[in-house]
């Protein structure tokens, strides 16, 4: 009885250590699922965004927000990382992600919006 008792206890104390060693090392993706704004595309077009940015910020931070263009090399960077992120979801027109950036000390959020030919359309929005 006692073999048994410090057996489980051993393989307790090893299951613990793994998932917090694990749990650790883990990485957050940047990249988060919104939903869906399939209707919303057919119903505005290209000016989709401004209707998402207009649904997800109350209009005193709207004010505080501008449109933002990284440099080549950083977008390239980040176009990477969306890139890898998004082929963990079975990507569906409309779906959009929302992934937060800090680049040359500005706060940067990207919209990513699978349109089109399921090719993501992104926009970067500087938040002062």
């Amino acid at each position: 009885m006692k073999r048994i008792t410090v057996i489980l206890i051993m393989l307790l104390l090893f299951v613990s250590t793994n998932n917090i060693l694990h749990s650790e090392t883990t990485k957050i993706s940047a990249l988060q699922y919104v939903g869906s704004f399939g209707s919303h595309i057919q119903a505005y077009g290209e000016s989709v965004f401004d209707v998402i940015l207009e649904k997800s910020f109350n209009k005193k931070t709207l004010s505080k927000i501008e449109p933002f263009k990284p440099k080549k090399e950083i977008e390239n960077e980040i176009l990477d990382q969306i890139h890898k992120e998004l082929n963990d979801y079975n990507l569906v027109f409309g779906d959009l992600f929302i992934s937060r950036f800090t680049i040359d000390k500005k706060n940067i959020v990207a919209f990513v919006l699978i349109y089109g030919t399921l090719e993501p359309t992104i926009r970067y929005y500087h938040l002062q």
